[in-house]
């Protein structure tokens, strides 16, 4: 695929998930009212997921359309978009008003096993990760045996007769009554096989860990323990035949706390060991992505405060609050961006965050140095310690010569 195509496709996939977020958003806000029976997880997470996996996504396969993380992290927040907008459309055309919208019926039934998709890209990262090949050969009678059981459970879930999962108040209806004993077995059989599933996506990591060395072994490191804490989690939080649904909870949160951290340990690895060699763009988006939650939560707690004010003090609310507090934005916006950015490197880039603060002593040093020899010397060691060439020279242009002449010269 060319590189132009894969950018076209990248930002159509991009658009796609986030049409779906906020069509699921609008959604959720006029479902939020609704009885809903108990349901896994809390309301909203899987909106949640699909922004983070999808801005992840978009981000490696834009700079590195070659490599499958980037694709599967993008197909991984599609679904999840998926999932939600068909969930909170079934809800709000089904339960909140009934026929307003066609459809609601097969919106909730693929919202019903949809998520099996997403659940099994997810194992197959973890097969992949993080150079987008598999440890060995060996390891496609895993993939080929999760394959198998992503369909078995998402059949399962497709024809099982009843109320559809996560939808008590809409009965499936391409549920087979004859074959119902069948998929009850099935769907005991599908939890084992699933545990053995995540058990095997889950060893592969320490198989590529145990091997790794270097700053391989530290690109893999968090990833491995937040799949880790993600996969022992999802284990216990599928254990409904054993224990209540209320005993499952914790479990079920702290499983989708593991998910929503593998996009961020990735783009800490990104970050902080190089990992796909795209560590300077992860870092201008996490600059400005927490720049720009910064400035709205001031924006926003800034209008409220002042209206407030402004009421219990005349009764009144002035517009000109809103045009003040642009202006507190504009104002604040560039030394928050320095003070993100030096506080980001400082943690995350320290050879870049160490040149910058050698460059800002010498700045300062330069102002009151009056020997030419000195600054000849400090400028040469800046120049080394920043940049670290093979080779220094320094050219100064004399008052009494035409041709510039060479000063001094210092290897390093």
């Amino acid at each position: 695929m060319s590189t132009r195509k894969a950018a076209w496709l990248t930002w159509c996939l991009c658009a796609m998930s986030w049409a779906l977020i906020a069509l699921s958003i609008l959604f959720l806000a006029l479902n939020w009212s609704a009885p809903l029976p108990e349901s896994w997880g809390f309301r909203g997470f899987m909106g949640i997921l699909a922004a983070m996996f999808t801005n992840m996504g978009t981000v490696i396969s834009f700079r590195r359309p070659e490599h499958r993380i980037g694709w599967l992290f993008l197909s991984i927040g599609l679904v999840a978009a998926l999932q939600f907008a068909a969930s909170e459309y079934g809800i709000y055309a089904g339960l909140v008003r009934p026929g307003a919208l066609p459809a609601a019926t097969l919106m909730a039934w693929a919202a019903s096993w949809v998520w099996v998709l997403m659940l099994g890209l997810f194992l197959l990262m973890c097969l992949l990760f993080p150079d987008g090949h598999l440890p060995s050969p060996r390891w496609r009678l895993v993939v080929g045996f999760g394959c198998t059981w992503v369909a078995a459970y998402a059949l399962a879930l497709m024809l099982a007769a009843g109320p559809l999962t996560g939808f008590g108040f809409i009965n499936n209806p391409f549920g087979l009554q004859q074959t119902g004993l069948s998929l009850v077995q099935l769907r005991i059989w599908i939890y084992p096989s699933g545990l053995l599933v995540i058990c095997l996506c889950v060893g592969s990591l320490f198989v590529r860990l145990r091997r790794a060395t270097g700053e391989q072994r530290q690109q893999l490191k968090w990833f491995v323990y937040v799949v880790t804490l993600a996969g022992l989690a999802l284990m216990f939080a599928n254990t409904n035949l054993v224990l209540a649904d209320s005993d499952v909870k914790p479990f079920q949160y702290l499983a989708i706390l593991g998910i929503m951290a593998v996009p961020l340990t990735v783009g800490l690895s990104i970050l902080r060991y190089h990992l796909f060699e795209i560590d300077r763009v992860i870092n201008r988006t996490i600059v400005y992505g927490v720049l720009s939650v910064v400035l709205g939560a001031i924006y926003v707690g800034s209008v409220v405060l002042l209206r407030t004010l402004f009421r219990a003090l005349t009764g009144e609310q002035p517009e000109f609050v809103t045009v003040l507090s642009t202006l507190v934005i504009a104002a604040l916006f560039v030394p928050l961006r320095r003070r993100i950015q030096s506080a980001i490197d400082q943690q995350f880039n320290r050879k870049h965050y160490n040149a910058a603060k050698t460059l800002e002593t010498f700045s300062i040093a330069i102002r009151d140095e009056v020997d030419m020899a000195r600054l000849r010397e400090d400028l040469l060691a800046v120049v080394s310690e920043t940049m670290q060439p093979t080779q220094v020279s320094l050219w100064l242009k004399t008052s009494h010569a035409r041709a510039p002449s060479r000063e001094g010269t210092k290897d390093s």
